[in-house]
This record gives C-alpha cells, sequence and structure tokens, in this order.
C-alpha cells in the first residue's frame, strides 16, 4: 500500500469528499498517455496557429522588432502609432501593443516636462538675487 495514491474529489457542489485510491503504477502510465497525447497535439502548432482568427494572431519577435522601428521614426512613426493604437491594423495584439508605446510617450515626455519645469524655476531663483532693477 505504499505505492498507492490517494485521491481526493471534491465535487462541485457537493459537501461530501469522495475519497478512491489509485495505484501510482498506473497514475504514472495514464500521465505517460497522457503526455504522447499533448506531445502530439504540439507537432500540429502550424494547423493551431492557423485556426485563430486574423484578428488575434500573434505577433513574432521580430513583428515586434519591426513595429518597435517603426514607431520610432520621428513624424511618421508618431503618426502610425496614433492610426495602430486607434485599430487601424486590425490586429488586437498590434493595436495593445501601440497602446502601451503610447503611453509610455505620454509618461516620458510627462517626466521630461516635469524636470524643464523644475531645471526653469531653479535657474529663475538662482538668476533672480543678481538682477539689478532700474526705475
Amino acid at each position: 500500500m505504499e505505492d498507492d495514491i490517494k485521491v481526493v474529489d471534491l465535487g462541485a457542489g457537493n459537501n461530501e469528499n469522495n475519497e478512491s485510491t489509485v495505484n501510482s503504477e498506473s497514475a504514472v502510465k495514464s500521465e505517460a498517455t497522457m503526455n504522447k497525447e499533448n506531445t502530439g497535439n504540439l507537432n500540429n502548432k502550424a494547423n493551431i496557429v492557423d485556426a485563430i482568427p486574423k484578428e488575434y494572431k500573434p505577433i513574432s519577435t521580430w513583428g515586434y522588432f519591426g513595429y518597435e522601428i517603426l514607431f520610432s521614426i520621428p513624424i511618421i512613426g508618431f503618426i502610425i502609432l496614433i492610426i495602430f493604437a486607434l485599430g487601424g491594423s486590425g490586429n488586437q495584439n498590434v493595436k495593445n501593443f501601440a497602446r502601451s508605446k503610447f503611453c509610455l510617450l505620454v509618461v516620458a515626455l510627462a517626466l521630461i516636462g516635469v524636470a524643464c519645469l523644475i531645471a526653469g524655476i531653479d535657474a529663475f531663483w538662482r538668476v533672480l538675487p543678481n538682477l539689478k532693477w532700474k526705475y
């Protein structure tokens, strides 16, 4: 009985616990069978990706790299970024990537603006005592 595994089935909505004992050898065999079945399904990865609708197709690593380069073009990239963020590409993943890139751009511009404001106020207060007021 050392090789036996205790399985507890909580059931859906039942207050009783259903307990059963499974031999560990049969559990290992059934797990090996399940792994073989899953491996067979993974070999058909191309079929799985083809079954995904166009608006939800995943983007490859090179695709993200290409969009990153496209969005970094100074003026045209910003225009394309806004178009894609509003859903112009038709792919949900590209739209979400463009939105995240746009949010990053807004946060970066806000931080740069705050830094410039602080530097400007500091420079004003350093120059103010040296000003000679003429009336």
